[in-house]
């Protein structure tokens, strides 16, 4: 085949640490063979002999191991940057100059795709990039991409938030480049093919095509897909050959002992010179590398056992796996999702329960419980989202990891800037906040420690300071014992998913150890906050009415924003009463009884929530229906013309807008994502995400005579939503988008569908992607019925589709 193949064999392979603290990714073993040797294989078999690595971490090791190629029947070159260039950078760097097309793929992936049904794809095509596709059910893992008719890609987006999926077409790493793309590559700089090259070339309008294998593909990139690999290969998923005595699924490589009173199940792998002792039990989807022990009455089951590791007598091993010449004693428990990483030494009676990971080279004394990862000490498992990371005080979200999570953030957001912490004053997340902060500074980062406030106040002194990003900290309403951490950027807004991503990344591979002495940060108390912030807001909202014509507005909202709010309301001559309602129901009755001319409620757990504005005609509004009178009354005024507004703005709202000569652009539903798209928009206004900002504008728009009669314009819109169960999610929207090409259709957040009489939204539930939110909406109630029956029954119906 007239391919040259490069092999990307560099990575660190953050995500399967501990294994990979010693090891490099590509020789990470499956079932008996380390995983660049089924990359071997496969382009072996499709006779390609021209191959080139690209090294890095732990070069040498897979360079000694792959040599010149020949036992391969190949010629193999390795090619060694002088430092990370990312993965297209590293590409030029080892290829550039090539005569024939360069088939890429990555030394950790396992597959068996035929190399030579896409060659013949591209050639056809006459395509100067062709990406291997597969459809997969987790499409946040990986590059999405979306073809047309004739295979060309028309999007392609890498490692998308759940809101941000469109398609369950992964990229594979597996590339076809002709060599005049590769010598598009900049010369000398990090460039990587997902983030940098490919949507560069979309820009230029160069085709890009995307064929789609029906083969097997696995991407080895954290321990729950090294544990799937494995258990694929035994069950025969793909077509590379099992190098070992199959007896009954059993597979036996030569000059393996197992004692004949042993117990094992198929599916399983033993390597040669490992022992298997009296009565111990090897359960199905096991694999027992070289010279591994397992001595008498210990059970193994769906776990992985590295070369030389040993298991003491009465030892269990359940879903776990033991690195190379590490050792688990007797009566021990290592369970599911656990790594013991190299020349670990596991004592006696030790119970390591599910997700744990030792690093390598650690001793774990008899009778320990560990229930958290084993870096430098103790670490903790947590998760960062859009909203910020929850968790107990006293175990997920503890002081020491209030601290890690400050350090590793520092790491990502700023080396030489500083970050504002805040919290909301409560004592456990005072606590957490002087946790983070030590975190911060341990990395050389200096922290604006701020006084208590709400969030809308915080995110404002953010981007007053200028500060590199913050972190602020809050108490769950509902649970005392629990607290939430938002990690912020420059904005003031949750950090986006790259970079959330980043910190995770850091987070997880363990305690970062402090800088020198000489470089750690300081911290500086910052006050003056409220004052700032109120001068800000009168900037933004003239009030000068409110002296002239007075208001009275009855708040029932949380202490912190009364603390700010009242104050600024009375000193505009405002008059404000303070009242409890039932959650905003009995509002109305209250005005009545008060003599007021609005009322606003917001609830406690949602301190940052816009609020419900009640008036005493009994006309309210809440959500879309409240930032549509806003944006109406700036239009009107002729304050602002450009917004930025969540996918799910009703089109009955969108289209009274527009009509008045209004542009709007569409942004993910999510408040920060939102957030976060109108400051890039330069479209940003207070009263669309600051709850303050929003009564001040409400009580003016008060006084001027005018929040009713918008109110009132405003046209009907009814709305239905149903969760339909989904573990596909990205093979519904990708058939949706081929079913629905002829309408008028919005990728921003999942898939909004503009039709003649409303509008649909089929979106990824908020609690991840296991359930599909299909939203529907209409000037009539009867027509946004029949849409939700009709894509309830779509979706269904692609759902069913094997396909």
């Amino acid at each position: 085949m007239n391919l040259k193949a490069v092999i990307m064999a560099g990575g660190e392979g953050q995500r399967l640490r501990p294994i990979t603290c010693t090891l490099p990714k590509p020789l990470v073993p499956i079932a008996g063979r380390p995983c660049i040797d089924y990359c071997m294989e496969l382009l072996q078999k499709h006779g390609i002999t021209d191959v080139t690595t690209t090294l890095f971490y732990l070069g040498g090791m897979i360079e000694r191991h792959i040599g010149s190629g020949e036992r391969f029947g190949m010629t193999v070159t390795h090619s060694k940057s002088p430092r990370p260039m990312g993965t297209a950078g590293d590409v030029r760097f080892a290829v550039h100059g090539a005569e024939k097309p360069v088939l890429i793929i990555s030394g950790d992936t396992l597959t068996d795709c035929d190399i030579g049904e896409a060659y013949e794809f591209h050639r056809k095509k006459g395509a100067g990039v062709t990406i291997v596709l597969k459809r997969v059910k987790a499409p946040t893992e990986y590059g999405v991409a979306l073809t047309d008719d004739t295979g060309r890609i028309t999007r392609f987006y890498e490692k998308p938030a759940q809101s941000e999926v469109f398609s369950d077409l992964a990229n594979t790493g597996v590339y076809i480049i002709e060599p005049n793309i590769i010598d598009m590559i900049p010369e000398n700089t990090k460039f990587d093919f997902s983030m940098d090259l490919f949507p560069m070339l979309l820009e230029r309008n160069i085709p890009i095509y995307g064929w789609e294998m029906n083969g097997y593909w696995c991407d080895v990139g954290n321990i729950k897909q090294y544990m799937q690999a494995q258990a694929d290969i035994l069950d025969r998923k793909t077509s590379f050959e099992i190098k070992a005595e199959n007896r009954g699924g059993i597979y036996v490589e030569d000059g393996a002992h197992i004692s004949e009173n042993a117990y094992i199940s198929a599916p399983c792998y033993i390597s040669s010179g490992a022992e298997i002792g009296e009565f111990a039990r090897v359960e199905a989807y096991s694999v027992i590398g070289k010279c591994a022990k397992v001595y008498a009455n210990a059970g193994v089951k769906r776990s992985v056992v590295m070369n030389g590791a040993v298991l003491h007598e009465n030892c269990e091993l359940r879903g776990a796996c033991i690195c190379p010449e590490a050792v688990v004693d007797k009566y021990s428990g290592v369970f599911e999702g656990s790594v013991v990483g190299e020349h670990s030494v596991i004592g006696q009676s030790v119970s390591i329960s599910q997700g744990a990971c030792i690093w390598p080279d650690k001793h774990v004394p008899d009778n320990s419980g560990i229930t958290e990862n084993v870096v430098w000490g103790a670490g903790i498992k947590t998760e960062i989202t859009d909203s910020g990371i929850s968790g107990y005080c006293d175990t997920d979200l503890s002081p020491e990891t209030a601290l890690r999570i400050g350090s590793s953030f520092a790491q990502v957001i700023t080396r030489t800037g500083q970050i504002a912490i805040a919290s909301d004053g409560k004592r456990v997340t005072s606590m957490l906040k002087r946790a983070a902060a030590a975190g911060v500074i341990s990395q050389g980062v200096d922290v604006l420690s701020l006084p208590h406030m709400p969030f809308c106040l915080f995110s404002f002194t953010v981007r007053q300071l200028g500060v590199a990003g913050g972190i602020y900290v809050s108490t769950d309403f509902n649970d005392t014992h629990r607290a939430n951490m938002i990690l912020c950027d420059h904005t003031g807004t949750a950090v986006p998913a790259n970079l959330r991503r980043k910190t995770d990344r850091i987070f997880s591979s363990g305690e970062q150890k402090p800088v020198t002495h000489r470089e750690i940060g300081i911290v500086e108390d910052v006050t003056g906050s409220v004052c700032a912030y109120e001068a800000e807001l009168l900037r933004s909202i003239n009030t000068g009415i409110l002296a002239s014509k007075p208001v009275t507005v009855l708040l029932d909202v949380p202490a912190e924003l009364y603390g700010i709010c009242a104050p600024m309301l009375m000193r505009r001559g405002v008059n404000v009463k303070s009242a409890v309602t039932d959650r905003g129901m009995d509002m109305q009755a209250k005005l009545s009884s008060y003599g007021a001319d609005a009322g606003f409620f917001i609830s406690e757990e949602k301190a940052s929530a816009l609020p419900f504005v009640m008036l005493p005609s009994g006309k309210s509004m809440q959500g879309a229906s409240l930032i549509a009178v806003f944006a109406d009354d700036a239009v009107t005024t002729g304050r602002q013309t450009r917004f930025t507004v969540p996918v799910t703005f009703p089109d009955e709202y969108a289209r009274m807008l527009m009509d008045k000569g209004a542009q709007l652009i569409t942004a993910p539903e999510g408040r920060h994502a939102w957030q976060r798209a109108s400051w890039s928009d330069n479209t940003f206004a207070y009263e669309f995400f600051d709850p303050i900002a929003a009564i001040l504008r409400a009580a003016v728009m008060c006084a001027e005579g005018v929040l009713e009669k918008t109110i009132h314009s405003l046209p009907e819109t009814y709305r239905q939503e149903y969760t339909l169960p989904c573990d596909d999610f990205g093979k519904v929207l990708r058939k949706l988008n081929d079913a629905e090409r002829c309408e008028d259709i919005e990728q921003t957040d999942g898939i909004k569908i503009h039709r003649d009489k409303g509008w649909v939204i089929v979106k990824a539930s908020d609690d991840g992607i296991s359930a599909c939110r299909i939203i529907c909406g209409s000037f009539k109630e009867e027509y946004a019925n029949d849409l939700s029956t009709m894509y309830i029954d779509k979706l269904r119906g692609i759902l069913g589709d094997r396909q």
